[in-house]
């Protein structure tokens, strides 16, 4: 947004043409249904209540509300303790680029259980997924939107499940409770390398120039911890191969979360040094942030490696990617290749990858607990494989040629 939410105020309160709310219905998550998606828009109007003192008094300060209903069995909590109730919105058609949406969930007391009211970008919210059956009302906020629509994501998210529980007792509870054991073996992926799959790409699909190592091919994010007990994200992307690196090309991945665009990227130098980063993405020339550009960057954890078979494995600290507490969701992945000529840091690129197609954006991940998600740490030998040193991060103009295919799968 080019305008901060004090600036806006005002034309908020002026605008002549406003928006109704919307009913969307209601809807039950369990354990056999644990998404629900809903989608706005297009919305023309303003919704200045946080300012004003009131919210979703229609016509005066429209939203969009669903009634949501979590039903699950009394003992969820003693096989999945950390077992979430999660909202997400996220604009999609936003002409105006400036669009700006707020996200509220109640408990059916009327009761504000959360929020999320960053200037733009996506919302989400979460709260404990409770035994026993419970109603919400979750509100979907124009705080200033132009034109522009929306989607959202309702999700059970179980988590890991219990370590006083055994594989069989999770098993027989799920199969009792008509539950998918799918989502169990999500959470406790979370917890390993490589980790869940967010993004997959087709492979062969570059072929500008057919240079090995510009072929995109999955994304995965898992989480551990260092040897000394910090917690790390690993982000873990495949390429076709990493035999033979080239010179002045950089591999980056890209997310989304609170309003913000942060990322991490492995740099290949003129000279073939290879260094890794956490950085905050800047804009382009458009004004959007694709994850190309950097506005700073942080050294990434020294674990960080590649691998001449194609892995490459970015280790990063929760709060350099702005995950501060469990229940935290990154959204909204991309990922690219960029190749570039010229002086280092200058120049056009000449072959590069993107997943999903034209940098889009797909996927979530949510932060996991110690409880939730007991990692052991990585044998120190893989860890070293084929390290780089840490070194500055490239600059420059860069503009990506080639599309991968979007794509979603499951392990």
């Amino acid at each position: 947004m080019t305008m901060t939410r004090a600036a806006l105020i005002g034309a908020a309160l002026a605008w002549t043409s406003w928006s109704h709310a919307a009913d969307l219905g209601s809807g039950t998550l369990n354990l056999a249904e644990t998404t629900i998606q809903v989608s706005g828009g297009p919305v023309v109007g303003t919704n200045a209540g946080d300012a004003a003192g009131a919210r979703c008094i229609d016509p005066v300060f429209p939203c969009d509300t669903f009634t949501l209903t979590v039903e699950l069995p009394e003992d969820v909590s003693e096989f999945f303790p950390t077992a979430l109730v999660r909202v997400t919105m996220q604009p999609e058609d936003n002409p105006s680029t400036a669009d700006d949406y707020d996200l509220f969930l109640y408990d059916d007391a009327g009761n504000e259980l959360a929020s999320s009211t960053s200037p733009g970008g996506t919302e989400g919210v979460s709260t404990i997924a409770f035994g026993g059956s419970r109603g919400y009302l979750v509100e979907f906020v124009h705080w200033l939107v132009v034109g522009g629509t929306w989607s959202g994501e309702m999700t059970l998210s179980l988590g890991a499940p219990s370590e006083d529980k055994t594989d069989e007792e999770i098993a027989a509870w799920l199969e009792e409770n008509g539950g998918s054991t799918t989502a169990a073996a999500r959470g406790a992926a979370a917890c390993e390398e490589p980790g869940l799959p967010i993004l997959v790409d087709n492979t062969g699909d570059q072929t500008l120039t057919g240079v090995p190592g510009q072929d995109l091919e999955s994304l995965n994010v898992f989480q551990t911890k260092d040897d000394d007990g910090m917690d790390l994200l690993g982000f873990q992307l495949k390429v076709d191969s990493l035999a033979q690196l080239t010179p002045q090309t950089v591999y980056f991945v890209s997310f989304e979360a609170f309003g913000d665009v942060r990322g991490v990227r492995m740099e290949i130098a003129q000279d073939g040094a290879v260094s890794y980063f956490s950085y905050i993405v800047s804009e382009d020339s458009d004004g959007d942030r694709l994850g190309q550009f950097v506005d700073s960057a942080k050294p990434a954890h020294p674990w960080s490696n590649y691998t001449t078979d194609g892995v490459i494995t970015i280790y990063a600290a929760p709060n350099d990617v702005l995950l501060f507490e469990p229940g935290d969701v990154l959204t909204g992945f991309n990922s690219g290749v960029i190749t570039f000529v010229g002086a280092e840091g200058v120049g056009f690129s000449l072959n590069g990858d993107t997943m999903p197609d034209g940098l889009g954006r797909q996927g979530q991940y949510e932060y996991l607990s110690d409880e939730g998600c007991a990692a052991d740490s990585r044998d120190s030998v893989s860890r070293a494989v084929n390290r780089g040193d840490v070194a500055g991060g490239a600059t420059g103009l860069w503009l990506l040629v080639l599309a991968g295919l979007l794509g979603l799968r499951r392990r």
